[in-house]
């Protein structure tokens, strides 16, 4: 793993933005990954975070995934030996935000989605 910095790759797909997260996504990082999430979700397409090379998220992070799912349709790809993995199954993220085991999943979910309508979130 990376240090305690965070890097966001992107990856434009037809039916959605696929941002990569590694390293550590907390208060330090935020307002990167915030301004990541709103830069994909200019898109209009569903934004995937693929978080299983990321090997920290606190509130902070978790607040920034939040805020953009309340514009956007988000999912989080976490693959079950991923570090975190448990940390997405005890928050309770699944509760809110789809969350799939590989990139493959989360994409045919985005396909079936589509963009989300103008102007607010997409009813689940």
């Amino acid at each position: 793993m990376p240090g305690d910095f965070l890097t966001v790759s992107t990856e434009a797909r037809d039916q959605a933005t696929v941002l990569f997260l590694e390293g550590e996504a907390d208060a330090t990082s935020a307002g990167q990954l915030h301004s990541a999430l709103d830069k994909a979700a200019q898109r209009k397409l569903p934004v995937i975070l693929d978080v299983s090379r990321l090997g920290y998220i606190d509130s902070s992070g978790f607040r920034a995934v939040y805020q953009a799912s309340e514009h956007t349709s988000v999912s989080i790809v976490v693959a079950a030996d991923a570090v975190l993995s448990r940390t997405v199954r005890l928050a309770g993220i699944s509760t809110r935000i789809p969350v799939f085991p590989d990139l493959d999943d989360a994409l045919a979910h985005a396909a079936n989605t589509g963009p989300a309508p103008r102007g607010g979130r997409r009813e689940r």
